[in-house]
């Protein structure tokens, strides 16, 4: 399984280079070495300590390779082999580097708590039996029973998803403060993306993750109740570098926009 997510970068004409991994996609590398640059160093100053004093050939030591790729829909994502992927459309929405450590901290602790693995084992057995039992009822004529089987698979494989976000969420705060990160930014980057895209409710039986209003508000309540205590004034935003770097992917972005001519 490892190998089939290794990522491989092929170089094209003109700087321009595909970043492909097998089973997950083919993506077009963002041509811009300062912002590759900027989002590997930032990624390494997350890794929490005790996976950075892990010695190399240790089975339980990741090691993060960070990807910035040439999309216009907001998204990343990490694979179980510490592979991380950053749309550019996240640099045009967040506001500052903070925001960015957060997504970077939640996408990082899925390799590192082992979500992928988890989310496979998780009452596997009885989730199979729920989908062959589906099956039988369906091949039977009993849809109502077929239905129901679906729903309560889809309810516990997806209510088990969107705990492992929440633990993502909840570990990311963390890495972000032990990097010297304001964590009040972290909830606001919700904010941020319903501002810019909306939001929508959380379907009980078919999403995977919690909408951004509920996001916000658990973070919030995780920031309360875990850290009452942190000194702020000691923890930094991060706008100066952030700015200059989003700067050139949104000037990229506006220069790549066609005009259109009215006749």
């Amino acid at each position: 399984m490892m190998k089939d997510l290794t990522p491989h970068v092929k170089a094209l004409k003109n700087s321009a280079a595909d970043l492909t991994i097998q089973k997950v996609g083919k993506y077009h590398l963002y041509t811009d070495d300062q912002v590759q640059t900027y989002v590997r160093q930032l990624g390494a100053k997350l890794v929490p300590e005790y996976q950075r004093s892990l010695p190399a050939g240790s089975p339980d030591k990741i090691n993060f390779q960070f990807f910035v790729v040439d999309q216009k829909v907001t998204n990343a994502f990490a694979l179980s082999n510490g592979t991380v992927v950053i749309y550019s459309r996240m640099f045009e929405l967040l506001e500052n580097e903070a925001q960015f450590a957060a997504v970077l901290g939640h996408e990082m602790s899925h390799a590192i708590q082992e979500h992928t693995y988890r989310q496979m084992q998780y009452h596997k057995k009885a989730l199979l039996a729920l989908k062959i039992g589906g099956a039988i009822a369906a091949a039977r004529g009993n849809y109502s029973i077929a239905n129901a089987a679906t729903l309560i698979e889809a309810a516990v494989r997806n209510g088990y998803s969107r705990s492992l976000e929440d633990q993502a969420d909840r570990l990311g705060l963390e890495y972000m403060i032990n990097a010297g990160y304001d964590p009040r930014e972290a909830p606001r980057v919700w904010k941020v993306l319903t501002l810019a895209e909306g939001d929508k409710p959380t379907n009980f039986f078919w999403s995977n993750h919690n909408n951004n209003t509920t996001r916000r508000s658990y973070l919030m309540a995780e920031l309360k109740n875990n850290y009452p205590d942190l000194d702020y004034s000691q923890l930094q935003k991060g706008d100066e570098t952030f700015k200059a770097v989003a700067g050139r992917v949104k000037a990229r972005t506006q220069s790549s926009k066609k005009v259109k001519v009215k006749y």
